[in-house]
């Protein structure tokens, strides 16, 4: 059991794994998060797991170019150049951009990294809800409401499964759709 990363919609999947190689991810029943659904990106978007091309050491520069270290450099060298930023211009001069596909677990922790040891309280991420808005209490809302309003955000590429039920609900209730962007999207 596991939850997916792919967006920050964080549906219930279960991960297969044979002879220690992941082989299929599906989904898992939770009616509040994503009701045994999942995206093709979460259900299909697993190949970077065991791809020889991925990187499995860390990359420093040196001189002009990015060369292979151990862990131990990589972090040894961040935290080097953390302290100097800090003592030239003290722990408001660094901030943190957390993830919104990273779990709460991991942006809790990234948090109180930021707030504890480097001593700023300069953290946000890129996912921000606007002012005024209210969150749903669970994607089971979605198949209720009468009219559902997306404004400047293309569910098919952040939050895919929000957009399956989505179109679920104008399907089967008859859900009217508003969206406004910038773009053309898929929900148009």
């Amino acid at each position: 059991p596991s939850v997916c990363l792919y967006c920050g919609v964080g549906c219930n999947i279960t991960l297969d794994v044979k002879m220690n190689k992941l082989c299929r991810i599906v989904a898992r029943e939770n009616a509040d998060v994503n009701d045994q659904w999942l995206c093709d990106k979460g259900r299909f978007g697993h190949a970077f797991v065991h791809s020889p091309h991925r990187l499995k050491t860390p990359l420093v520069k040196r001189g002009d170019k990015l060369e292979p270290a151990t862990w131990q450099e990589a972090l040894d060298l961040i935290s080097h150049r953390l302290g100097e930023i800090i003592e030239e211009s003290g722990p408001d001069s660094v901030g943190g951009i957390g993830s919104t596909r990273a779990t709460n677990e991991a942006n809790y922790l990234f948090q109180r990294f930021m707030r504890a040891a480097v001593g700023t309280n300069n953290v946000d991420h890129i996912g921000r809800v606007p002012d005024g808005a209210r969150p749903l209490s669970s994607l089971a809302e979605i198949r209720e409401a009468d009219v559902i309003f997306v404004m400047g955000v293309d569910p098919i590429e952040e939050a895919p499964i929000v957009e399956l039920l989505i179109r679920r609900a104008v399907l089967t209730k008859g859900t009217k759709i508003i969206v406004a962007n910038p773009r053309r999207i898929a929900l148009n």
